[in-house]
């Protein structure tokens, strides 16, 4: 999908900005849009293009937030074509175009056109999905001003963690985030699992950071936990476009899993679920536990869950 924005700024000229995968927001020089405004964050909001082909807002822990048709942002927010952001004294109405339907067209034509070259294969990806738990809760007890704080901080260090381990944010979902990692096609190679499996383990030990810092700033008994569930299987991935930054997309039953995984962490009481898909690529890189067969939601037969054996951190409280 292409878009852009008009940004309007109080005593200047319109200007008319093409989105790439990426738009990034704020005070400082390194960013795709520089305001030079007090009231704007050196890193203040980023626009991105998600797998799903949608852009999305995110408000990244601001001091004096991002407004997306006059209401705070505080979780990742899908943008609609004439939606108006509000980024300290910038204006920014959004507008989208859906590609239009492909011709047929002769080879020598398409061959000239990369820029709208479609591609979908079936691949082994390894899934991880993770959600903030109790958000609905935190949202109630907590203003609109700590909360953006705090889970706009949350999605983008949740972020910085899955990239350094390699893998791919595919899309933001209200509170979770879904990423994955294709399979190398060199033998025995894990990265796939062990990526996503490192990652996990890293986004819990934030997530107890975060818990203690909410636990700081607002005094309250609200707690930042955050449930992860991870699968391993053959998904159709796409990409479209030809630069380099594709936009790839995962898609299947292999997804799903990781999904229904995620949600039966809240149910028995385990912060981090995988498959055995997961548990047999990993061979011995981890201490596993095996929580036996489990009802999946969507699955006529019970799925075999593990666990990885937990620290002291991530034993304390249930999530």
């Amino acid at each position: 999908m292409s878009a852009q924005v008009t940004l309007q700024i109080e005593g200047q000229p319109e200007r008319v900005i093409p989105l790439g995968a990426i738009f990034s927001i704020g005070r400082g020089s390194n960013n795709d849009l520089v305001l030079p405004d007090g009231r704007a964050s050196r890193n203040h909001a980023v626009i991105r293009l998600q797998g799903d082909h949608a852009y999305c807002l995110l408000d990244l822990g601001s001091s004096n937030g991002t407004l997306l048709n006059g209401r705070r942002v505080t979780i990742p927010c899908t943008l609609k074509n004439g939606d108006v952001i509000q980024v300290a004294s910038g204006t920014l109405r959004f507008e989208s175009a859906e590609a239009a339907a492909p011709t047929e067209r002769a080879p020598e034509e398409a061959q000239g056109d990369m820029r709208t070259e479609v591609a979908f294969t079936s691949e082994t990806v390894s899934i991880l999905v993770v959600d903030i738990r109790g958000y609905t809760t935190m949202s109630e007890k907590l203003s609109a001003e700590v909360l953006s704080r705090v889970v706009g901080r949350w999605f983008q260090q949740a972020q910085d963690v899955i990239e350094r381990h390699g893998g791919s944010v595919d899309k933001f979902i209200g509170d979770a985030v879904m990423a994955f990692w294709l399979k190398a096609r060199t033998e025995g190679d894990r990265r796939h699992v062990v990526g996503p499996l490192q990652a996990a383990q890293d986004l819990l030990a934030l997530a107890e950071k975060f818990d203690s810092e909410l636990a700081a700033e607002t005094s309250s008994l609200l707690r930042f936990r955050i449930g992860c569930g991870i699968n391993c299987g053959q998904a159709i991935l796409g990409n479209i476009g030809v630069d380099a930054r594709r936009d790839f997309t995962a898609v299947g039953d292999s997804v799903n899993v990781a999904f229904r995984l995620e949600k039966l962490c809240k149910e028995i009481q385990r912060p981090l679920l995988l498959s055995e898909e997961v548990r047999k690529a990993a061979g011995d890189a981890f201490a596993f536990e095996d929580l036996g067969p489990q009802k999946v939601r969507g699955k006529a037969r019970d799925v075999r869950v593990f666990s990885i054996k937990p620290t002291e951190s991530t034993a304390e409280a249930p999530h």
